[in-house]
């Protein structure tokens, strides 16, 4: 029988060789789930971020906006690849601040 210790030992050690891709997968699909079941009316509050084109998923039409712009510090849940002074970087920003910009998923 396996101690508690050996089991942990050998699951991070499974985890260690699984793709970063079945982590996301695997999250994503729990929150999911949730957001199916219990929409903005349970424990989760916001927007959820995903990984594909459309930045973000709400999971009812009363979604609570928590982000913040990280250039004027308005409410939004906007999320934009809109460059730092390096080039890079995706960030929480209203399309006030990014002149032109669509916002992801339109």
């Amino acid at each position: 029988m396996a101690t508690s210790d050996n089991l942990l030992e050998a699951i991070l050690e499974t985890a260690a060789r699984l793709p970063d891709q079945v982590f996301i997968d695997a999250a994503e699909a729990g929150i999911v789930r949730y957001g199916e079941t219990y929409g903005d009316d349970g424990l989760w509050e916001g927007s959820m971020f995903v990984f594909d084109d459309r930045m973000t998923v709400d999971f009812s039409d009363h979604t609570e906006v928590i982000g913040r712009c990280s250039e004027c510090g308005a409410p939004t849940a906007n999320i934009e690849n809109y460059p730092d002074r390096l080039g890079r970087e995706l960030r929480v920003v209203c399309p006030e601040c990014v002149p032109g910009a669509v916002p992801a998923g339109s």
